[in-house]
């Protein structure tokens, strides 16, 4: 079957296109007070999970009600807690946290993308298989440890945790810098 070249690169250019504009019109989400997050303390309701492109904002106290996904980016500000008896989980390699207010709760903080805590950030344990900057303090619970699955926990900031463990992912190590 012969296939015009024309015809292919127009092809191409409207998938190019098409992916363009699937990533740039996400959907930005932002509490408007204190409450659980599935509740409608939102501008538009917040999706669980955060799709990749979309980008929810918290400025208050925010209880998980249970496990949340991130596959796009939350940002919690310094104004903003998370909080809860539940799972935080960004479960995407291009999802991003970026902490500035904190973080607190008690099951796992699980990390597949990135992780940047300039606060306070406070779980069960953690399991971290994407990149994490600690520009302040991460704790987990004293019979608990970080596991770190070839991962580079960077920045300098302070780890709280009687044990961290430090796997190799797939031929890659995991480094403290």
């Amino acid at each position: 079957m012969y296939i015009p070249k024309l015809n292919l690169i127009k092809n191409i250019a409207f998938l190019v296109l098409l992916a363009i504009t699937q990533l740039s019109f996400g959907t930005n989400y932002t509490s408007t007070s204190n409450g659980d997050y599935d509740l409608a303390i939102w501008t538009l309701q917040a999706p669980n999970p955060i799709p990749a492109g979309d980008t929810v904002f918290i400025n208050h106290t925010v209880t998980l009600m249970g496990e949340l996904k991130v596959r796009g980016v939350l940002v919690i500000n310094a104004s903003g807690t998370v909080n809860g008896d539940n799972k935080l989980t960004n479960d995407a390699v291009g999802g991003a946290i970026l902490n500035y207010g904190s973080i607190d709760i008690s099951k796992e903080l699980h990390i597949d993308g990135s992780f940047f805590n300039y606060n306070y950030a406070k779980a069960l344990k953690m399991h971290i298989d994407g990149y994490v900057c600690n520009l302040d303090t991460m704790e987990v619970d004293p019979d608990e440890k970080i596991d770190l699955h070839g991962v580079e926990l960077d920045c300098g900031g302070t780890v709280i945790a009687c044990e961290v463990k430090f796997h190799d992912n797939g031929g890659t190590p995991s480094k403290l810098t």
